[in-house]
């Protein structure tokens, strides 16, 4: 029996699930650039035991933003497999998780809510220099993403037209397994009339969203001279790794 002939579908994800689906997170980001990146990294994280206290950091990191993305109510969906199609109540294996943050969604929270979420882990594990990381890519993406908007001929004010992928994710050994467009087709469906936008840290998931009907903006540098081509933090000219901010501007259905 393959891993998923037990009909893997989506639904909303719970409150009590959040902490799993940070652990599955991290196995999911272990070699991403971008949050090698945020995290500071000076050499590659790996599943090898004596890297548990940075896989760890990394949890906490997810940890953290899936709690203050609960908080913002962005809709949080998980494809979940039964254990048992024979047992029902055998329960479900989550497999994959998206978070999308709705249009016209603040994302300002006080201080006091940062600290609840975790934010205080996530800095002893990543230092203080994350926050200006963070600003960093954030600026620099955000500025390509209003000017590919102007080329594309829509307007700026992005924020309250359109839903922003900011998370998704997929178990190691479920992935290439179709969970990723389960988990876009929901959304599409969802809110068909809306526009959809996201960023890629990598050029496989950059052509997979160009499949869904994404159109790439500017192609945008993070790191440069800092880090290299994984978000590693480099003593060279780190050449810096790059990322693509996308825009689907109407529903069709291209997949």
């Amino acid at each position: 029996m393959s891993q998923t002939s037990l009909h893997p579908y989506v639904r909303l994800a719970r409150r009590d699930e959040l902490k799993y689906i940070a652990k599955m997170m991290q196995r999911a980001f272990i070699s991403d650039p971008s949050l090698n990146y945020l995290a500071g990294l000076n050499k590659p994280l790996t599943s090898k035991p004596r890297d548990y206290c940075r896989r760890r950091n990394l949890e906490k990191y997810f940890n953290y933003t899936l709690k203050q993305c609960w908080l913002s109510k962005s809709r949080i969906t998980v494809v979940v497999i039964p254990q048992d199609p024979q047992k029902p109540s055998s329960g479900e294996k989550i497999i994959s998780c998206s978070v999308w943050a709705p249009p016209k969604q603040s994302n300002t929270h006080g201080i006091l809510s940062c600290i609840r979420s975790g934010l205080i882990s996530v800095v002893c594990g990543w230092g203080l220099g994350l926050f200006k990381r963070v600003n960093a890519l954030v600026d620099t993406i955000e500025e390509a993403f209003y000017t590919g908007l102007d080329m594309l001929g829509m307007k700026s004010t992005a924020s309250e037209e359109y839903w922003y992928l900011q998370l998704v994710g997929t178990e190691p050994e479920y992935q290439g397994q179709g969970m990723f467009s389960l988990l876009m087709r929901e959304a599409f469906t969802y809110s068909p009339s809306f526009v959809f936008a996201l960023d890629a840290s990598t050029t496989s998931a950059r052509d997979k969203y160009a499949h869904l009907g994404f159109v790439p903006m500017e192609e945008v540098i993070i790191g440069k001279g800092k880090v290299d081509a994984n978000g590693i933090v480099t003593s060279k000219n780190g050449s810096g790794f790059p990322m693509y901010p996308m825009v689907k501007p109407e529903y069709e259905k291209s997949y």
